[in-house]
């Protein structure tokens, strides 16, 4: 049995980062990038995934005839599951980033002596949100490979 441990931040929601291990669209991009002869079928039989929430750990087991496979399939399923995240974080933040300009356009055009008062403070809220947004953006994955499966030297 290979397992392989995903350290998780305390604001995301355990339970779907659990679910989403075994979705069907995740098993059939590991199945793709390495898991040769495995197969969407196989690989539900093969990955299961357990939660300790106290810790904000997701462990991914995988099995198989043997314990290279095993931790293959852990492994894979794990780096799969974190470039999908990572891609979705990053398109998450584009599209928000793409709304704040927008609005902060949106204010700035409609910025006059008589709302300057009211429309500045919107604005230095929509700016204050963009720079939240960039440290955030900077601050690196919400989720990390926290050990890679390894195949045992012995029984």
């Amino acid at each position: 049995m290979g397992t392989s441990r995903a350290e998780k931040t305390p604001s995301d929601s355990i339970a779907t980062v659990k679910a989403s291990l075994t979705y069907r669209p995740l098993l059939a991009a590991a199945a793709k990038s390495g898991l040769r002869g495995e197969t969407v079928k196989s690989l539900r039989d093969k990955v299961q995934a357990s939660v300790d929430q106290d810790a904000n750990v997701i462990s991914i087991v995988g099995t198989d005839d043997t314990a290279r496979g095993a931790a293959a399939i852990a492994n894979v399923v794990a780096t799969t599951f974190l470039a999908r995240e990572r891609r979705d974080q990053q398109q998450e933040t584009k599209r928000r980033r793409a709304l704040l300009t927008e609005e902060l356009a949106s204010l700035q055009a409609s910025l006059t002596p008589l709302n300057q008062a009211e429309i500045g403070s919107q604005i230095a809220t929509v700016k204050g949100e963009l720079t939240d947004l960039a440290l955030n953006a900077n601050s690196g994955p919400a989720l990390e490979l926290g050990e890679r499966a390894e195949t045992p030297s012995s029984p």
